[in-house]
């Protein structure tokens, strides 16, 4: 419903006694978006990465982490079907620039480098880095 909040400022005791701060629905709703933008930002910091190991002449290495963000952002865009078309159409630029680069790359790589393409598995971890700073909310004490 517009204009109520989905997590009240004081949590309401249910009938049942519990707390409930968001509907089920809801909830459900935001944890589909959420798996969506998992899987797509899993692609595209591997579509990021790949332009890393191209630099280092490493192109087998970038070929494997191309696939990687192809299948990544493929499996987020067949998941957010239901959304609205300006969402999809984000999800599915995303997709497209992964899948030409990747053309592009295997095509390079099997023509001119060969360089053997390893497991994804096989490949090091991305560094991760905190994008906020938590703050305590003096309303929330």
């Amino acid at each position: 419903e517009p204009g109520r909040p989905l997590v009240p400022r004081r949590p309401v005791p249910a009938p049942d006694s519990r707390v409930r701060l968001v509907d089920v629905s809801q909830a459900n709703e935001w944890l589909a978006v959420v798996d969506w933008n998992c899987k797509l930002f899993d692609g595209v910091q591997n579509y990021y990465a790949a332009s890393v190991h191209a630099a280092a002449n490493e192109y087998g290495l970038q070929v494997a982490r191309l696939t990687h963000a192809v299948n990544k952002c493929a499996e987020a865009v067949n998941l957010c079907r239901k959304a609205s078309p300006e969402l999809q159409e984000q999800f599915k630029k995303a997709h497209g620039l992964a899948r030409a680069a990747h053309a592009t790359a295997k095509h390079d790589n099997d023509m001119v480098y060969f360089d053997k393409v390893p497991a994804v598995t096989t490949l090091p971890k991305l560094p991760r880095a905190a994008m906020v700073r938590p703050i305590r909310l003096p309303e929330l004490d």
